[in-house]
Order: C-alpha cells, then sequence, then structure tokens
C-alpha cells in the first residue's frame, strides 16, 4: 500500500513490467504516475513537447502492446496516447464518458456515451466502430475476453454483453500487418 499525497487517485491499470499507472488530479492539475510495485514514483507524465498540459480530465487508463500508455480524457472528450517515455502520440477525440482498453494485436477499444464502440489502430486512426445487433446501450465497462470477444456493460440497463468484434478475414487483415511491420 502507498499513498499518492494531495493527488486523488482515478484510472489504474497494471503495466506489463508489473508497475502500476494511475491517473491523478489535484485541483485543474492531471497527470499520469508510474510506480514500482512498492510505491516508488518511477514516471511523471504531465506535460507535452511545448510544455502544455496533456490531460484535463484523466479517467481510465490501460498500455497498449506497442508500450503506449492510452488515458481517456473525460474534459476533453479525448483519448490521449503517449509512448513509454511520456511522449505524445496521438488523440482521437468525440468520445464522451469513455472508457478504454486493448486488444493482443494492439488494437484501442473506447466505449463512448452515445452508445458507440469505437476501435481505432495502435497508432490512432479510426478504423470501424462495433455495435452489436440489437445495439449498445450507454457502454461503460469493457474488457477484451480473447479470440475477437469482448464483454461490455450498459451502465443504464445493467446487461454485460458479449459481443464478438474481429472476424476471421480481419484478423488474417492484421496478421498480415504485423508480419509487413
Amino acid at each position: 500500500m502507498f499513498t499518492t499525497g494531495d493527488w486523488k487517485p482515478y484510472g489504474v491499470t497494471s503495466a506489463t513490467s508489473g508497475d502500476l499507472q494511475v491517473c491523478l488530479h489535484k485541483d485543474d492539475q492531471n497527470k499520469v504516475v508510474r510506480y514500482s510495485s512498492t510505491g516508488t514514483v518511477l514516471q511523471e507524465i504531465q506535460y507535452d513537447s511545448q510544455c502544455q498540459p496533456l490531460y484535463k480530465g484523466a479517467t481510465y487508463i490501460t498500455e497498449n502492446v506497442n508500450g503506449d500508455i492510452i488515458v481517456t480524457d473525460w474534459e476533453k472528450n479525448a483519448v490521449i496516447a503517449v509512448d513509454r517515455l511520456g511522449i505524445f502520440q496521438y488523440s482521437y477525440s468525440g468520445v464522451t464518458y469513455s472508457l478504454v482498453t486493448t486488444d493482443p494485436v494492439g488494437h484501442v477499444i473506447v466505449t463512448d456515451g452515445s452508445n458507440k464502440i469505437h476501435m481505432l489502430d495502435r497508432d490512432g486512426p479510426f478504423l470501424r466502430y462495433i455495435i452489436p445487433e440489437d445495439g449498445i446501450n450507454r457502454p461503460r465497462g469493457v474488457c477484451i475476453l480473447g479470440q475477437g470477444e469482448m464483454m461490455v456493460g450498459e451502465c443504464l440497463t445493467g446487461i454485460a454483453k458479449r459481443i464478438k468484434y474481429l472476424i476471421k478475414r480481419m484478423r488474417i487483415y492484421m496478421f498480415y500487418l504485423f508480419l509487413c511491420t
């Protein structure tokens, strides 16, 4: 157990290294901090290369397979990605009340309060919406199950839906992209 001092923790994720990454808020400041398993601060990410704040409302966080740290920002209505050194990579805007996760091939999956699930490429470009046949109502909780499936919780209905989002053709294409990069 460790303390974050005056900073309030929001999103937390476990990095592949075993470290913890935490979204922290204090007054009008936001940052992401990487902690060791003993609570030692290893890295703080708060500003871009022009010394401007990266985050206004850092809420949820995940780490992608390429080491990028991806944060949903509820104030900016955006997803913000930095690399493992904290260098800004991309921002994807237009998502409200969003959560984020990634899958084993590096897709970034973002839930959106406007009844959509966005699928982004690992480098940020939008790929497609993931919408099940029976629709989705205010998706919030999301996790990848493997084999191209995810579980999504609807915050208003209390329903958790199992959604197949990768078809075989898409997996073959993504494998091809992986081999060519």
